[in-house]
């Protein structure tokens, strides 16, 4: 079975969020997708929890809204930049996986220089837009969830079940999710992040250059 976790920011894209999380959990099953930051236990570390939470999923949505980048705490940080903030954790987690941006109301791919080192990853992923007002919502959710089952479908068959499908899909993600999907901004020299455990290598991408016309 397909497990997903739904990476969002409540102030940016909680009723989208919400909307996609209950379309997934009625496909693929309630118990299948995990969305709410809410359940961590009590009295766990947090961020030990997420991360075992985020690396027994086989894929992440980074649900992005268009306040994600403009979100800041009280002393007028932004967010993203705080080491306690979940949504930036949960994405840098992620990079061992598979992560989607999902783009929301059409909102672009944050820039590589707009996001903290640890994350900058992100905008070297596949994305998609979804738009959860208005009555484009179900197609694109079908394109969606189309896309996650072909990841499913190329799972290796000799992989440790432990392992996320990120691993195992004998093709690259941007080749998996049909439809025209959102290009990232054009690559440019990067400072690339610490590698991850060996059981978990990060889900790298060749850019498919026939898309290139085609976001607590």
């Amino acid at each position: 079975m397909t497990t997903i976790f739904i990476c969002y920011r409540r102030e940016d894209s909680g009723p989208a969020a919400g909307r996609i999380y209950d379309r997934l959990g009625a496909h693929f099953g309630r118990g299948q997708v995990f969305m709410d930051v809410n359940d961590i236990p009590l009295g766990v570390d947090w961020r030990d929890w997420l991360d075992r939470q985020i690396r027994g999923s086989d894929l992440v949505l980074a649900v992005i809204g268009r306040d994600l980048l403009r979100a800041a705490d009280a002393g007028s940080r932004h967010r993203l930049d705080a080491p306690r903030d979940f949504v930036g954790t949960e994405i840098e987690i992620a990079r061992c996986i598979v992560l989607i941006p999902v783009l929301l109301e059409g909102v672009s791919m944050p820039l590589e220089p707009d996001l903290p080192d640890s994350i900058k990853a992100l905008t070297d992923r596949q994305g998609t837009t979804v738009h959860a007002a208005g009555a484009h919502f179900r197609g694109h959710m079908d394109r969606l969830i189309c896309g996650i089952e072909r990841l499913a479908e190329h799972q290796h068959p000799t992989a440790p079940p432990s392992v996320g499908f990120a691993a195992r899909t004998r093709q690259p993600v941007s080749a998996a999710v049909p439809g025209p999907m959102i290009k990232p901004p054009a690559p440019r020299p990067i400072s690339r992040p610490k590698p991850c455990s060996p059981n978990s290598p990060p889900a790298r991408q060749n850019p498919n250059a026939a898309l290139r016309s085609a976001t607590n």
